[in-house]
């Protein structure tokens, strides 16, 4: 009878270390899945980052307006509009306060 029991008590034993192990290795693949999205987010975000950068450089260098003029520009919805605010804005070398 005493065999019986240690039978079953390591049976369950080697049981729930089976069950345990399972779980270990699910949230440790867990981890690394969330830890390479992570990265590869931040990657793409820095990518868009970088490419912004880029475009801003190269529309202050053409047009040699500040800053502050191209935040203006962003916020105005029609081509027309932004094109005449923009060419004002160069032709008579206008602060952001005159505009």
């Amino acid at each position: 009878m005493t065999n019986m029991i240690k039978l079953k008590t390591t049976d369950s034993s080697n049981f729930f270390e089976k069950i345990a192990g399972l779980l270990k290795n699910a949230r440790k693949s867990l981890v690394q899945t969330v830890n390479q999205t992570m990265v590869y987010t931040y990657f793409e975000i820095g990518k868009t980052i970088v490419e912004e950068e880029q475009k801003a450089k190269t529309l202050s260098a053409e047009f040699k307006l500040s800053w502050s003029h191209y935040i203006k520009l962003i916020r105005i919805d029609t081509e027309e509009e932004r094109k005449f605010y923009e060419l004002e804005s160069i032709e008579n070398k206008n602060s952001k306060k005159n505009c």
